[in-house]
């Protein structure tokens, strides 16, 4: 009996030491026309943007202490944006936090826009937020103009891809 129980516990650590072995991001992005700018979204979870924030020395505890945290953003702003860039044949845009919510769910929704951009007719984008820590990563990017939605897919080896627009 002694045996199986530890035979049993060994499973259970096992098991749950592989639990959680892939990770998800979600970008959603528009064009914003009235205002000339690109307006999206990032998804991800809490839990592991909380360590990657930290094994990439952003020294953060709980994000729900830093909403109105303009310097936290800031610095959560340029972590994030190197890891999804979009650039259009007229130019490189720049993105910036404009507010975030932390879920119940154990997401957190980062809002953001770029500067003032020309709408462009394709877009080159390259998502590999997270992935130098989280080798299993895998991002999805919906572009969303009116009715119309394209996706794309972005794994550790097909980090970029080119969303035709017209």
């Amino acid at each position: 009996m002694k045996h199986w129980f530890i035979v049993f516990f060994i499973s259970i650590l096992s098991f749950s030491s592989n639990a959680h072995e892939y990770f998800f991001g979600f970008a959603e992005l528009t064009y914003n026309t009235d205002e000339s700018v690109y307006e999206g979204t990032l998804i991800l979870s809490t839990h592991d943007l909380e360590e990657w924030f930290v094994s990439n020395n952003l020294k953060i505890g709980e994000l729900e202490d830093y909403t109105k945290d303009e310097d936290m953003q800031q610095a959560m702003s340029e972590l994030l944006f190197e890891g999804f860039q979009v650039t259009t044949e007229f130019g490189s845009l720049e993105f910036q936090i404009v507010g975030y919510e932390v879920l119940e769910t154990g997401m957190t929704n980062f809002y953001f826009k770029s500067k003032k951009s020309e709408a462009g007719t394709s877009l080159d984008v390259t998502f590999d937020l997270m992935m130098r820590e989280y080798p299993k990563q895998q991002n999805k990017l919906n572009y969303i103009e009116g009715i119309k939605s394209v996706n794309a897919v972005f794994l550790a080896n097909k980090k970029t891809s080119t969303i035709s627009l017209k």
